[in-house]
């Protein structure tokens, strides 16, 4: 399942895909695998694909690449984290990128990805399109393919173009 993103510091809920209806920030295929080799234990993110992923400023089809980061529950801080390769001008970005964490106690972490747009100039940072957590002690850790939706970073940008949540 999914993170409390209060705990691990995200300020926007997160639900799977089939609760939603809508991927304003898009959406990001996963598989999650858990498997012990020398007695350590590891834990891989295959990063499948994004789709619906939102044009970026004048309908500029963005370079696109995910972070995946282990944070500890409670603590948005990075444990430890890789990322895939950029694919250029791509809305709809297919990886197919195995990222592997050996990671003595899964059950007490979470995975946050991030897909990022690469700037056109280089030296500028990286715009932030959506991200996930999942909590690893309730995640469906089956080698299978799952998608989640993404939602927008704290103070993002898109956060002016998406609808208001409904009132209680």
């Amino acid at each position: 399942m999914l993170a409390n993103p209060a705990k691990l510091g995200v300020t926007h809920g997160v639900r799977e895909l089939e609760e939603l209806s809508g991927y304003p920030c898009g959406r990001i295929q996963l598989c999650l695998a858990s498997k012990r080799t020398m007695q350590v234990p590891h834990f891989s993110v295959t990063v499948c694909k994004a789709e619906q992923l939102p044009l970026m400023g004048d309908s500029n089809t963005p370079s696109i690449f995910a972070n995946v980061a282990i944070v500890k529950r409670g603590n948005e801080r990075a444990l430890c984290q890789q990322q895939t390769d950029i694919k250029e001008k791509d809305c709809n970005p297919e990886w197919d990128s195995s990222l592997n964490f050996a990671l003595p106690n899964v059950k007490e972490e979470a995975v946050k990805i991030t897909v990022f747009s690469k700037r056109w100039l280089s030296l500028l940072e990286p715009i932030q399109i959506g991200q996930v957590c999942i909590l690893l002690s309730e995640a469906h850790i089956d080698s299978l393919p799952h998608w989640y939706a993404l939602q927008p970073p704290p103070n993002s940008p898109l956060l002016r173009f998406l609808p208001s949540p409904p009132e209680s």
